[in-house]
């Protein structure tokens, strides 16, 4: 695949790699559920079971914005659709099928101590940021200038790529950074596609993870090299 020469890829001989294995790891290119992450949570409060009252797995209830210092309400009838905690509640988001990059793949434990944990406290989860397209054709786009500035690394929280699958954006995709979710490792959460990163491009990625976490990019690393090189070029034209 040729990248654009405003953009970091150009710089890299290959940055994904076609692979069957499938396998849930740093780099792997998903399909998954990414929720759209509000400045307000949402929360489902039930109101009450269903039109039979002795059938708890249907609940009435409704969706409301989650305001942090608002007590919980504490009269809401239990049900085995939402078994709740004492502190407890429900958040919803919305979501849509998008594709993801693992960034963190989970691990599993053999000691003994993680053994005697409850199921939630140790169940591996992986860590995934969306692809969003970059295309402006609908409302939910980014503007050229912007998509632009994020090929040539101006951003620490995005960045630009163009996805080795099918029916993509033609304008490629913008991967937001700080939109990481955890999401279970199982076959019903997160869908494997056959691509992941190459070893140099998952470095640049963790390279880029690290500029936005800590405002530190390594002065040695492929991330500031290309990102001088993009710079060097624009100055010149």
């Amino acid at each position: 695949m040729k990248y654009p020469e405003n953009t970091i890829q150009y710089f890299e001989e290959v940055w994904w790699v076609h692979d069957e294995k499938k396998r849930i790891q740093p780099g792997r290119l998903v399909w998954a559920y990414m929720p759209y992450i509000h400045h307000v949570p949402w929360t489902l409060v039930v109101h009450g079971r269903g039109d039979d009252p002795t059938d708890h797995t249907k609940v009435r209830f409704s969706i409301k914005p989650l305001k942090l210092t608002t007590p919980r309400d504490r009269q809401m009838l239990p049900a085995a659709a939402f078994p709740l905690g004492d502190q407890e509640i429900v958040l919803t988001w919305r979501a849509k099928r998008r594709p993801g990059l693992v960034i963190y793949a989970g691990e599993e434990h053999a000691s003994p101590l993680v053994a005697r944990l409850a199921r939630w406290q140790k169940v591996p989860t992986a860590i995934i940021v969306p692809y969003f397209g970059a295309s402006q054709e609908n409302r939910a786009g980014f503007p050229k200038e912007f998509v632009e500035r994020v090929k040539a690394a101006e951003y620490p929280n995005f960045y630009w790529d163009k996805l080795p699958i099918s029916n993509r954006e033609k304008e490629g995709s913008i991967c937001k950074l700080d939109f990481a979710f955890p999401f279970g490792k199982h076959h019903d959460s997160l869908e494997c596609t056959s691509y992941r990163l190459s070893a140099d491009a998952l470095t640049i990625i963790h390279e880029w993870m690290r500029w936005l976490f800590s405002g530190y990019m390594d002065p040695n690393g492929f991330l500031k090299l290309y990102r001088d090189e993009l710079l060097e070029m624009k100055q010149k034209t």
